[in-house]
Parts: C-alpha cells; sequence; structure tokens
C-alpha cells in the first residue's frame, strides 16, 4: 500500500522513560506510515521502538534509521529512543489508530476516492434509539462518518430519513440528540421527521404534536439552513449545500405533509430556481417502480400515509402526491430520498421517473429497521465525483461489508 500518513516528530524528552501523547493519528489498516526525526537530530543514534499499551516498549528490530516507515495493523504507538554520547532521551509517542474498512475491491482499486464530495444517507433509526441495547451500533455509524471526515474524505452534509424516536417521548429525542450531538460544529444533518416523530407515543393517530424542533434546531446547528415553513418550527425546511462547484438545494419534508407545505415547497424553490434540488421525506416510494399512491392503491399498500388517523383531519399527501404536486412540476428536482416502508426484500427499492421538462428524476427508499440491531449499520453513501455524476454505494460500518447489486450500486447523473 502506498504511505498514507506521514508524521515529523520535533520535540525529545531526556527523562528516560517519560513522553507525551500529541494527538490520535487514524491510519487505514493495511496502510503504510512514514515518521520523520527532526533535523536537529541528526548526529543522535536511532533505535526505534513500539509499544501496544503504551507502557512496555520494545525495540524494533532493524529500524535504526531517520526515517522509519511500516504498515499498520493494529493500534499501536511509536517512539525514538536516541543516544548522544552519554546522553539517553526519548522523543515524543506517535499514538497510531487502526480504522478497520474495506476501502478497496476486489481488483484493489478504492471503492470511493479522496477527490470526491459525499453525502450520507441514515435510515429510518427509532430500532437503535427505543432499545437500550442497539443504541451502540448507531453510535458505531456515526464514528464511521466522523473517522473518514477525519481522513479527509470530504462529508458535506448527513441526510437522516426520519422516526428519530419510536414512540416521540422525551427520553428518545434525548437520546437521539446525544448520539448526534458529537457532530454538531463538525458535519450538518439534516433531518426529516416520520410517523413515529408524531402524535401521542408517536402514533400519528391523533394530531402532529412533535418534540423535533426542541431537539434539533437548524438556526443553530447547520450552517447551510435558510428557512423553514413555519419560524422556529423546523418538520419543513430548506438548505443550500455547496458541493462539487455547485450548490444543492434540500428540502426536508415532514411525514404527510399537508397542502400547505407542499405550497410552501414550491414557492420556495420558485424562489432559489437556478441549481439543483433534492427531497428528504419519510414515505414517498413503496416498492420499485411503485410511489404510495392512495388513489390507485387504497389502504393495500402498508404504511400508506392515507391509513394514519390525521388523515381524517387534515389533507395529507402520500407519494404520488407529492411526485404530482411539487416533484414533477419542478424542473430542478432530482432526487426524492424517503424511509418508512418495512420488510422490503433488499431493504431498499429504486424508481427513475421523468418530470414535465423531460428530466430525469431518481427515487430511492432506504429502511434496514427490521434487520438486526436495529438495522446492522447500513448507510447509503453518495459520491460525487463531479456536479453532475453521482455514485451511489451501500456499506455498513458495523458489518465493514458492502453491498453492489444493481439497487445499492450505481450511478446517477443529474443532466
Amino acid at each position: 500500500m502506498k504511505t498514507k500518513l506521514r508524521i515529523i516528530i520535533f520535540n525529545l524528552f531526556i527523562s528516560c522513560g517519560m513522553f507525551i501523547i500529541n494527538g490520535q493519528n487514524i491510519v487505514i489498516k493495511g496502510d503504510s506510515i512514514e515518521i520523520l526525526l527532526n533535523e536537529n537530530f541528526k548526529e543522535s543514534q536511532v533505535q526505534w521502538q513500539v509499544s501496544y499499551d503504551n507502557k512496555k516498549w520494545t525495540d524494533i528490530s532493524g529500524e535504526k534509521k531517520k526515517v522509519f516507515r511500516t504498515q499498520i495493523l493494529t493500534n499501536c504507538s511509536f517512539r525514538a529512543s536516541l543516544k548522544n554520547g552519554s546522553c539517553n532521551f526519548y522523543s515524543d509517542s506517535i499514538p497510531i489508530e487502526v480504522f478497520d474498512i474495506k476501502l478497496y475491491d476486489e481488483n484493489g482499486k478504492p471503492r470511493i476516492s479522496k477527490d470526491s464530495e459525499y453525502i450520507i444517507i441514515i435510515p429510518d433509526i427509532q430500532n437503535y434509539i427505543q432499545y437500550t441495547e442497539n443504541n451502540k451500533y448507531l453510535v458505531q455509524m456515526i464514528d464511521w462518518i466522523m473517522k473518514m471526515q477525519r481522513l479527509n474524505y470530504k462529508i458535506k452534509v448527513i441526510l437522516q430519513e426520519g422516526d428519530l424516536t419510536e414512540h416521540n417521548i422525551v427520553s428518545e429525542w434525548e437520546k437521539s440528540k446525544e448520539i448526534f450531538s458529537v457532530l454538531d460544529g463538525k458535519i450538518p444533518v439534516i433531518y426529516c421527521t416520520g410517523n413515529h416523530d408524531h402524535g401521542t407515543n408517536g402514533f400519528t393517530y391523533n394530531n402532529r404534536n412533535t418534540f423535533f424542533s426542541k431537539y434539533f434546531n437548524y438556526s443553530i446547528l447547520n450552517q447551510y439552513y435558510i428557512e423553514s415553513y413555519k419560524s422556529g418550527s423546523y418538520e419543513n425546511s430548506f438548505f443550500r449545500v455547496p458541493i462539487k462547484n455547485r450548490v444543492l438545494q434540500i428540502f426536508s419534508i415532514e411525514f404527510a405533509p399537508n397542502d400547505s407545505v407542499l405550497m410552501w415547497a414550491n414557492k420556495v424553490e420558485d424562489k432559489y430556481n437556478k441549481d439543483i434540488s433534492f427531497l428528504l421525506t419519510h414515505a414517498y416510494l413503496y416498492r420499485e417502480n411503485e410511489r404510495y399512491n392512495y388513489n390507485k392503491f387504497g389502504l393495500t399498500q402498508s404504511g400508506t400515509p392515507y391509513f394514519y388517523g390525521i388523515a381524517k383531519f387534515d389533507k395529507v399527501n402520500d407519494g404520488e402526491d407529492i411526485w404530482n404536486k411539487f416533484v414533477s412540476s419542478n424542473i430542478n428536482i432530482r432526487a426524492v430520498f424517503s424511509g418508512h416502508v418495512e420488510y422490503l426484500p433488499d431493504y431498499t427499492e429504486i424508481m427513475n421517473s421523468t418530470n414535465n421538462y423531460g428530466f430525469n428524476v431518481h427515487q430511492m427508499v432506504f429502511n434496514t429497521q427490521n434487520i438486526q440491531n436495529g438495522g446492522n449499520g447500513w448507510i447509503k453513501i453518495l459520491e460525487f465525483i463531479n456536479d453532475n455524476t453521482i455514485n451511489v454505494k451501500t456499506y455498513s460500518p458495523v458489518l465493514n461489508q458492502w453491498k453492489t447489486d444493481y439497487k445499492n450500486q450505481y450511478i446517477i447523473e443529474l443532466n
């Protein structure tokens, strides 16, 4: 493998056996590092050492040069033991954290590139949240995203497809907030609210009440935030994200939006009508090449927005309604991302449709809530190679596995 990390040591300590830690360096497992001693110590005799617990240090056989190169396979620390005349001293220790990701395919080619820019999609998370034993898997997903950012994979924003809770109760909102808060000020997150995020105990039968805006205030947390349907209420919000020499507009719209919300979204799209837009909403695509469509299928589509109690007192809209009233009639909307649907054959489905202007609109549903461990860590990776081409990849930080079938690895062209 190529050398991925080059470190120069400037500080040395005469007190035998003492060292300090300058901060963790992350290296993908199997990659190599290069550590260089400062030129001020070129007259010293060198013996490189390794430790696996920062207590016991062992000489590395044959490593006596000012430049030390090695392949990294496990967490460890390195330092230089130096001798100048009768004086013995040590360099700073260099801690190395191994990041185990199967970055290369069977042909040895990297699956993703540092020259690209990225959007990460996290599906419904209620089963990571409501079951305490599953919290750690969502934490692992977030940790993976942050490590990729530290490795200079440019992650511009995360999209979360709703159902941040199972029962719309304070304890679950607090847990979601706690887990995602490590991203504050580092990587912006755009959420959408799902059916379990509204109504008493998350049933969405009697009202649209939600704690979402109390815990996720975009005006404070997200530098890409532009405006919302209602001031101080963020379930329906609009963002402008710079990515690959363009501005990408993202609408986040709540579960089963009413006509007023879609009218607001149309007005915003008219106002900012020069840039490509994506829509993030909870319930939209039902199966491959089939949107939620109550007018055609009635209640036979499981989880249709028209099944829920709010449909009795508010004009809800399902996927086909949203397509007709918002997506197809706006020239710049080119993708829709949704969750909600349970027991999908491969936990994801796709659909491509032509809008009223002849442009393709890519639509994806992605929901892993019924897999073990709350979802086994599966995420979608949107790799923007340039301002027109997106590579879609599917990966699990929990399993360290990629899915490469036609529903999980393909290309979107934005025309």
